[in-house]
């Protein structure tokens, strides 16, 4: 229990970083004048070097990892203040991709590995919700100082918080070290490789055109934060009363499978859709859906995989990759000028996800239909 405390802190402070110091990056992007394709290309570089991180790492520490992804953090932030040229936009890329591994992987092989099966898909909840419950304060806050004292205002803060987390760090978490073996943590994944891309997929366009094209309808900030939390605000209680109904039922595609097909429809009405109201409408349901199939998503690992370490390396691999090829769907469409209707090819290749989800894994009893 003292253990799930503080990595749930860790990821407090981790998260909390992200939310106040980019949860407004594209209302930057734009105030600087940067280009939607220039932006879409930042976007997708951040994914290109997550998978070049991974490639490149031989062990991971998991303490000096996490604290050098911490640095790695206030370095983005720092160029980011200052931001003059498009070079210096993708350089930022490469240390958020970077520091994106560096952090994650350890801290999901800590947390994956924490809990039993009983309470797994509630543990998980917590972990996908945390997110947006630290959303609701934190995106009008961020909107607050950078309408009052400007963006830099909103990078120092967050670097601020960064090296308060890396001495939370040093002091709380011992040094542990791991091979990086791919071909081995390929293995482990063996069943699920096609469900992490197209999980991967699907946020590599909407994680980008959600907030971009809303954009369209609020162009002040404090209003702009408000509305991106009062998404998040409607996806909270469900999850948690969904992982609990999944642990309680022992059987993951009962309730998984008619979620993932009504995330698939209501993104491609949100890629049809015109107006601000209706915009609004179908972004309120993805949200309260795709917060409710996150533990499911997240359970494939502790469902699936004997090494926990291993299974995650080659799942931020495959996610990454996938939201690489998002990144590029996104490019072409900001080309021409308008993301709306990637949104529309992510709802149908997600499609593919049930599907290959209950035929790789039926059998494992939780995701067979029989034998509830």
């Amino acid at each position: 229990m003292k253990s799930f405390f503080k990595l749930y802190l860790l990821n407090l402070f981790f998260s909390s970083i992200a939310v106040f110091g980019l949860g407004l990056i594209y209302f930057y992007l734009f105030a600087l004048k940067f280009s939607l394709v220039e932006i879409s290309v930042y976007y997708t570089l951040v994914w290109v070097f997550c998978v070049i991180g991974i490639l490149s790492l031989k062990t991971i520490d998991y303490s000096k990892s996490i604290k050098t992804a911490l640095m790695l953090r206030i370095a983005h932030f720092i160029i980011l203040a200052s931001l003059t040229t498009v070079y210096m936009l993708y350089f930022s890329a490469a240390l958020f991709g970077y520091l994106i591994i560096l952090f994650w992987v350890p801290f999901n092989a800590f947390y994956f590995s924490i809990g039993g099966k009983k309470k797994r898909m509630l543990i998980n909840s917590l972990l996908v919700i945390l997110v947006p419950l630290i959303s609701i304060p934190l995106l009008p806050s961020a909107g607050f100082v950078a309408k009052e004292y400007g963006f830099p205002m909103v990078f120092a803060l967050a670097a601020g918080l960064s090296f308060i987390t890396f001495v939370f760090v040093d002091i709380h978490f011992p040094t542990k070290k791991i091979k990086n073996d791919l071909r081995k943590s390929m293995k482990e994944l063996k069943n699920v490789r096609i469900l992490y891309l197209l999980e991967g997929f699907l946020e590599g366009i909407v994680w980008i055109t959600i907030p971009v094209v809303t954009l369209q309808f609020i162009n002040e900030e404090v209003a702009y934060g408000g509305f991106l939390s009062f998404l998040v605000v409607f996806a909270i209680l469900g999850s948690v009363f969904i992982s609990y109904l999944s642990d309680k039922i022992k059987n993951r595609i009962l309730l998984a499978m008619p979620l993932m097909i009504l995330t698939s429809v209501f993104v491609f009405m949100a890629g049809i859709s015109q107006g601000f109201e209706q915009w609004t409408l179908f972004n309120i349901i993805i949200a309260f859906l795709m917060t409710m199939i996150g533990p499911f998503l997240i359970s494939l690992v502790n469902d699936t995989s004997v090494n926990i370490p291993r299974a995650v390396v080659a799942r931020e691999l495959l996610l990454s990759s996938g939201r690489i090829v998002g990144g590029i769907i996104i490019i072409f469409f900001a080309y021409f000028g308008n993301i709306q209707p990637a949104l529309m090819i992510a709802a149908v290749v997600f499609l593919a996800f049930p599907y290959y989800m209950k035929k790789n894994l039926r059998k494992l009893r939780m995701y067979r239909y029989s034998k509830l």
